[in-house]
């Protein structure tokens, strides 16, 4: 239900507020029961030298945060969050086809700037496709599904 990064900064947010209510109220998850269970989960079982450390960690990150001033807008959401990688992953998808470009275009006795032909897109694809899945690298490099396959599959035959 939610991803361990979810459950980390749940965590995280409780360790430096003190306050299961404090730590809901600012991430607008999960429930008391479900950052409840987190929390026996991560401290095992909760002796009493196991609560009174955890209540000094607490206090100390509580006078911190009170020296900080932190509140709830310098948070962002689990689904900014997701966004965010979502937007990242992307980035990188296509600053590593930008990168392939460019060497392939510099192997060339010229180098010209050229558009790349739908043989080279299916090259490109192939040479990434290990760490980008078939689906976004097609759409990244405006290719459809049937000439990738075509250029593929005449590629494959040529060797």
């Amino acid at each position: 239900m939610f991803s361990q990064f979810q459950k980390d900064e749940a965590l995280r947010i409780y360790d430096e507020v003190g306050s299961v209510d404090q730590a809901i109220h600012i991430l607008g998850y999960p429930t008391r029961r479900c950052l409840y269970g987190w929390i026996r989960e991560r401290d095992g079982k909760s002796s009493p030298e196991n609560r009174r450390a955890n209540r000094s960690k607490r206090n100390a990150a509580q006078a911190a945060i009170n020296d900080l001033n932190l509140s709830s807008e310098h948070i962002l959401s689990p689904q900014e969050v997701d966004k965010l990688q979502a937007d990242l992953h992307r980035s990188k998808m296509v600053l590593d086809i930008l990168q392939e470009i460019v060497r392939r275009k510099q192997m060339l006795p010229v180098f010209n700037l050229s558009p790349i032909s739908q043989r080279e897109k299916t090259e490109i694809i192939d040479v990434l496709r290990s760490k980008y899945s078939l689906h976004e690298l097609l759409e990244a490099m405006e290719i459809d599904r049937s000439a990738y396959y075509y250029h593929h599959n005449a590629i494959e035959r040529s060797k």
